[in-house]
């Protein structure tokens, strides 16, 4: 056999090395050689697993590569030479190595060798092998720290969390393609269907490692029959935030280095996550400070409450993304009453169980912020997810705010301190709005009747003339007033006067206006009502009040009315035309209702 254009043919093997991409292209080209130097069928390199179970790392039949056996020599020198038929092995030893088998199919020239010849052939083979396996990871160990820096680089670039986490699991499919990975994260992310996701919070639960991983901060490694699983923690300085779960199959040379490469990805992308993390946490704390900012000054603009409840409610839904949301006010009792200005759910019975609860939560405890509260109430929850922070005024809770979404686990931490600061911004000015519309109503209220005075009166008649077609004015004087006065009193006359302005106002609309004319007469205006329905209150009002009153008393109405087609009607005349209806029941016999406008009918 001609050594030396055996070696000659591997030398050239080493040296041509710099189009090569993988190790297993300078396998084959080595296989080629022994194959056609020797007439082979086939070539293999198996590796030791396990006691006498060897694994085909290399083989020139695909059908082989990534079989195992059980292979049993007895002989322990280094290089043992092991004859079959048609198969020959050639074992390389070594105390810092696993045992290696070069197997030869085929080739009967291999087995007119002797064992020393045979034992050459097989020092130079895996002295090929070595040398080229050093050469190959040496470079390849360059290209991926040559990976690790442009990774590192362009991840500070990056200022998303996703696009963080996609770059970090391209990097390592491509640095390590034969590997399995999975990231371990906490619900928060939303990543592409092409990236592998487990939930950090069930891997945790099944997998003491993973657990163990995630709340040390260090990487674990759980061994089985097929290799090792390693947890590597994602993390920065200030956490954890998640895990790669990465799967190293029992044929991969160079573990340590291997996880010790990982281990570099996963600290790049943990503090470049961190840095994303922070960055979007600050951009959302200047969101958030200039939304508190746009609503401060929206609602602290003399806003009517409804005005200001109604803008709030929108701002919250817009805001949380929340399904539905509401204002509650407390009373004497700490019986909760809803502000019209909220969305419809809460008008409807369904929501009793849900404000029930969240009140008494209020009232204990001052805040809820549940992520599930099916548990929490009867039956299963249409709105899982919920917020509610209380409002609070001089140190006495007034009220709450209440955000619902379908969804469970719909709202952050972060949004639960913006609800905070939004409701506490919107108290200030609920309880503003509260005292300004106070302070109104006792300028145009009269202290004693609490109806409107006679000014606002005249303003509200006045401006009906402008805006509607038509209007009916009943004015109402209490009959024998001075003999209650005589008889019991001032006080008791006050107290008359007291319950007839209650009876009035329990027999009249919301947007009818009822007044204290003048002493013992009163006012009511219909506004955008017709002569006929005018009377109808009238009469109930005179029926009413000779039943409510104590010591009971009657009253007589004078009622008038207007019509947009008579061109020369007036606040005045209209007021004339019930003052003398009024002085004509009063001759008629009092306690009645009389009309002089019967022809406006």
């Amino acid at each position: 056999m001609d050594w030396d254009h055996f070696e000659n043919l591997f030398f050239r093997l080493l040296m041509n090395d710099s189009d090569r991409q993988h190790f297993d292209e300078f396998i084959n080209e080595m296989f080629a050689i022994l194959i056609k130097a020797f007439n082979l069928q086939n070539v293999s390199i198996w590796k030791e697993i396990g006691s006498n179970l060897f694994l085909c790392q290399y083989s020139s039949n695909d059908d082989v590569k990534g079989a195992s056996k059980s292979f049993s020599f007895k002989d322990d020198e280094q290089f043992v030479v092991y004859k079959e038929k048609g198969r020959l092995f050639l074992q390389y030893s070594a105390d810092s190595s696993p045992k290696m088998l070069l197997e030869f199919r085929g080739g009967r020239v291999l087995h007119k060798l002797s064992n020393q010849q045979l034992e050459k052939i097989s020092k130079i083979c895996f002295a090929m092998f070595f040398h080229g396996k050093k050469l190959y990871l040496q470079k390849t160990l360059k290209e991926k720290y040559y990976q690790l820096f442009l990774l590192t680089d362009e991840l500070y670039s990056i200022m998303k969390e996703e696009e963080v986490l996609n770059k970090l699991y391209n990097t390592l499919r491509q640095m390590y393609p034969d590997l399995l990975c999975h990231f371990i994260l906490p619900m928060d992310y939303s990543l592409g269907h092409e990236i592998p996701v487990k939930n950090l919070e069930q891997e945790i639960d099944q997998y003491e490692e993973a657990m163990t991983a995630f709340l040390k901060g260090d990487m674990v490694v759980r061994s089985s029959s097929n290799g090792l699983y390693i947890y590597v923690p994602i993390a920065g300085r200030q956490g954890v935030y998640g895990l790669i779960d990465v799967h190293i199959p029992l044929h991969i040379e160079q573990i340590d280095d291997v996880i010790d490469m990982i281990e570099k990805v996963a600290k790049a992308g943990g503090k470049a996550l961190e840095n994303a993390k922070l960055y979007e946490q600050s951009k959302q704390h200047v969101n958030d400070l200039q939304l508190i900012n746009d609503t401060a000054r929206k609602i602290n603009k003399n806003l009517r409450i409804s005005d200001t409840m109604k803008y709030m409610v929108k701002r919250m839904l817009r805001s949380f993304s929340a399904d539905e949301a509401a204002f509650f006010i407390f009373d004497e009792n700490k019986k909760w009453n809803m502000l019209s200005e909220s969305t419809s759910f809460f008008h409807s019975d369904e929501s009793k169980a849900y404000v029930d609860w969240v009140a008494q939560n209020i009232l204990e405890q001052n805040s809820v912020f549940t992520g599930d509260i099916s548990n929490s109430i009867l039956g299963e929850a249409v709105y899982k997810s919920i917020m509610a922070v209380p409002m609070i005024d001089s140190e006495k809770i007034i009220g709450f705010a209440v955000v619902l979404r379908k969804e469970p686990y719909s709202f952050t931490f972060d949004m639960y301190k913006l609800m905070e600061s939004l409701v506490s911004h919107s108290t200030l000015a609920f309880t503003n709005s509260m005292l300004r519309e106070k302070l109104e109503l006792l300028v145009i209220t009269d202290p004693l009747t609490n109806l409107f005075n006679r000014k606002y009166f005249d303003e509200v008649v006045h401006q009906s003339f402008k805006e509607d077609q038509r209007g009916t004015l009943i004015l109402i004087d209490v009959d024998n007033f001075k003999q209650i006065n005589d008889t019991y009193g001032h006080q008791v006359g006050d107290k008359v006067l007291i319950q007839i302005a209650k009876t009035i106002r329990n027999n009249i609309r919301e947007e009818d206006v009822g007044a204290r004319w003048g002493g013992e007469e009163l006012a009511i205006y219909l506004p955008k009502v017709g002569l006929k329905i005018g009377c109808e209150v009238a009469n109930r009002i005179v029926s009413a009040v000779r039943k409510s009153t104590k010591p009971p008393v009657t009253v007589s109405c004078g009622v008038s009315c207007w019509d947009a087609a008579h061109k020369n009607d007036s606040p005045a005349l209209l007021f004339k035309r019930a003052d003398d209806a009024l002085y004509q029941a009063k001759r008629n016999g009092k306690n009645q209702v009389s009309v002089l406008d019967q022809e406006r009918a």
